[in-house]
């Protein structure tokens, strides 16, 4: 009789899935080469503020968080930060050289807004 292997293909959510070394998923960081395993959003979402100054506001609506930092990623390539987000500056009252600009990525810009509510359809 023939051998037959019947089971399920799966296939990563993303094409060329991102993963870590022991296999997991990971997301990388917006601006830089680091990964985070999706069970470590908060080591990366604190990365991106301490590193990179970037705040994402709500970042607990995201229906997929990997996807959405991928998207992100691609489109700070394409167009400097402050064409997407608002500019939060800290210490204005210091002298110009304490002071600290942060960046707030927000469903205010409709492209986020879109990209969050297609996100959500999607899920």
């Amino acid at each position: 009789s023939e051998d037959c292997i019947l089971e399920p293909l799966s296939l990563p959510e993303s094409p060329g899935g991102t993963t870590t070394l022991d296999g997991s998923p990971s997301v990388p960081c917006i601006f830089c080469e680091e990964h985070f395993p999706m069970t470590e959003q908060d080591t990366l979402l604190k990365h991106m503020i301490i590193e990179h100054k970037i705040v994402i506001a709500d970042v607990k609506l995201v229906a997929d968080f990997q996807r959405y930092i991928l998207y992100w990623r691609k489109r700070f390539t394409e167009q400097p930060i402050t064409d997407f987000c608002s500019v939060i500056r800290i210490n204005s009252t210091a002298p110009f050289e304490e002071q600290d600009n942060y960046f707030l990525l927000c469903d205010v810009l409709p492209e986020d807004r879109i990209l969050r509510e297609e996100l959500q359809k999607q899920r």
